[in-house]
């Protein structure tokens, strides 16, 4: 299996559109990680490639260890050319930046929005495709936390403050300049990341003040937006247990900038639980009701020892 092939099923088991009962076994997921840990591509696919497009399907495998490893080396190879990524056809150029904003965004969920939103500023505006900066706003909307509560601080009371409106206001005119852009499909599904930032936005005013009303009422328009799209898309029974295929780690990583065991773990938590919060403020269900969607399985597995020799 090529990685082509591979970054279609990585899409699969994200999305997994009604009627794919596979995507929604772990035993998929699974078989994802046990081709992208050999990859096979045609003879004269540039390594660099073929190791980003593995460190991407292994980071939606939760293989957190081995996934940043390999977008180190894709990076080193990306690095190793000769002139660098100017030295590349234009097509492959394009690939280079899919690598390097893959690598950003995976960067976003191990807790660090602010380096994946300098990541993917140094692609040329001109050369970035929608979902680089669909990341950015994603990244945009973390930051809120992460900027308020340091990596590895004790969130204490903390946890549960959604930070500073101007954050969720940035990723939302971003949502807004990006969304055109995107496919049919795709402008249907960013409208969840709006939702969670008018749910932020309306946690906010409940605690400093404002009109958390109209902010809720925004954050429930975009949820039901989302959750218009037509099949086979399954965003009309999405939840946290589908949202959750896009994993937050909660273990501490090598690539992290401090050890600190426990209290990594808890950053975590927090960090994760502050998207949550505000997907729930704007009313996405913790679960599709049984008569008309499974939920699908999540690896409970966080730390695979496997990945750490492999």
């Amino acid at each position: 299996m090529n990685t082509v092939r591979l970054i279609a099923n990585v899409k699969r088991w994200l999305a997994q559109p009604v009627g794919d009962k596979a995507a929604k076994d772990l035993a998929f997921l699974d078989a994802i990680c046990n081709v992208a840990r050999h990859p096979s591509d045609p003879p004269g696919s540039s390594a660099w490639l073929t190791e980003g497009r593995a460190a991407r399907a292994l980071w939606a495998a939760g293989r957190y260890r081995l996934a940043a490893r390999r977008f180190d080396s894709a990076l080193s190879g990306l690095m190793a050319l000769p002139g660098g990524t100017n030295g590349l056809s234009a097509a492959d150029r394009q690939l280079a930046w899919d690598v390097c904003a893959a690598r950003a965004e995976c960067r976003t969920y191990l807790g660090f929005p602010q380096e994946a939103i300098e990541e993917l500023s140094l692609i040329p505006p001109a050369e970035r495709r929608p979902w680089y900066d669909w990341s950015r706003a994603f990244a945009l909307h973390q930051l809120a936390f992460a900027e308020r509560v340091p990596f590895a601080a004790d969130p204490g009371l903390q946890m549960s403050a959604p930070g500073d409106e101007h954050w969720y206001e940035e990723s939302n005119r971003l949502i807004d300049r990006t969304k055109q852009r995107l496919s049919p499909d795709e402008q249907f599904d960013i409208e969840l990341l709006r939702a969670a930032n008018w749910g932020a936005i309306s946690r906010h005013r409940q605690m400093a003040g404002g009109d958390a009303a109209i902010a809720r009422s925004s954050a429930a328009t975009a949820l039901r937006e989302f959750m218009r799209a037509p099949p086979p898309s399954s965003n009309a029974t999405w939840s946290w247990q589908k949202e959750r295929r896009g994993r937050f780690p909660l273990i501490e990583l090598p690539i992290d900038p401090v050890s600190a065991g426990t209290a990594i773990r808890t950053w975590r938590q927090a960090y994760a639980e502050h998207y949550h919060a505000n997907l729930r403020q704007a009313g996405l269900p913790e679960l599709s009701p049984a008569v008309i969607s499974d939920d699908g399985e999540v690896d409970p597995i966080e730390d695979h020892a496997d990945d750490r020799a492999a």
